[in-house]
């Protein structure tokens, strides 16, 4: 339960203090004078530890408070528990005025204050209601920190257990079935441009190092050409993956590149390139990423590639010419 603090001048008592604290007692944990002070107590020593033990203090700011050591000590007090992140100082004004309280606490002036002239049911009300507010506040930050921690954490156990997966037999096998999944759709997308083409027919080449077994070689389509143009120009799209470890992804790389063929199927010039390295999301699907840019499956991969595939051959066949009839 919230304890309040109430700091006062004696003088106070009788005609708002002790009325107020009774009335507070119902809502909050109360240190007051007259509840915690016995015969042969310290009085620094009792007030110190009441000051510790509190959340808020309850500062009634009047002429008599003004002209008390006491309460001034008290309010230091008050003041050295304050950080940016926690407000403990609950002013109320009894019998004074803001130009009052300027003379006597320019920062005390600047603070919402709650007026006697309320009654003790209105202070008390507006008392709630800054302790629940700045409660709330607090709250926040604390779920804000908590959650900070949650999500660290959440990402550090999977950052470990990713990488568990990577460097497995299990994990090897995972990425290679998603890249030949991803190379047979590949296939299965240019037969059906085939099939639905008058004329960019395509062709699939094998690899001519013979060294990629997962791997697709997509030759283009003749182009228009002009007259002086002895050879029509092909391109051709390829696709291929490769892993040198059994257990482990270290290495591993599924390419993507769109270049000009020669007549012997050597490549003249490269016109895209993409190198994309397998990574695992937090249900650990696998996706790819490369320097610039980032793939949550095999169809995302495809549709950029053969979209890029098509803007390269519309600006070949722009820059060859016209029709050969």
């Amino acid at each position: 339960m919230i304890k309040l603090f109430i700091s006062h001048a004696s003088e106070d008592k009788a005609d708002f203090v002790r009325p107020l604290a009774e009335r507070l007692k119902t809502e909050f944990q109360v240190w007051y004078d007259e509840y915690e002070l016995t015969v042969g107590d310290k009085l620094r020593e009792k007030i110190d530890q009441g000051l510790r033990q509190c959340d808020y203090g309850v500062v009634v700011l009047s002429h008599h408070f003004f002209g008390k050591r006491w309460t001034q000590e008290e309010l230091d007090g008050l003041f050295s528990l304050e950080t940016i992140e926690r407000k403990v100082i609950l002013p109320v004004w009894k019998d004074i005025t803001v130009e009052d309280v300027k003379k006597y606490s320019p920062i005390l002036a600047n603070r919402v204050a709650v007026s006697t002239d309320r009654g003790i049911e209105g202070v008390v009300h507006e008392i709630k209601k800054a302790v629940d507010l700045i409660d709330r506040y607090k709250s926040i930050e604390t779920e804000a920190w908590k959650a900070k921690y949650s999500v660290l954490d959440k990402d550090i156990t999977h950052k470990m257990k990713a990488q568990a997966r990577f460097d497995s037999v299990e994990g090897v096998q995972q990425v290679s079935a998603a890249a030949r999944s991803m190379i047979a759709d590949a296939k299965s997308r240019v037969e059906q441009l085939n099939r639905e083409s008058d004329f960019l027919k395509m062709e699939f080449v094998k690899d001519p190092s013979k060294t990629l077994p997962d791997s697709l070689f997509i030759l283009g389509p003749f182009l228009p050409y002009s007259e002086s143009t002895t050879k029509p120009p092909r391109l051709s799209l390829r696709f291929f993956f490769r892993h040198e470890l059994s257990n482990s992804l270290r290495g591993c790389e599924l390419a993507i590149d769109i270049a000009r063929l020669n007549e012997q199927h050597s490549w003249e010039a490269t016109f895209d390139l993409l190198r994309l390295v397998p990574k695992f999301d937090r249900e650990f699907n696998v996706y790819w990423e490369s320097r610039d840019k980032t793939f949550n499956d095999g169809s995302a991969i495809l549709d950029f590639a053969f979209d890029r595939f098509a803007e390269i051959l519309r600006k070949e066949a722009d820059k060859a010419g016209s029709y050969r009839y």
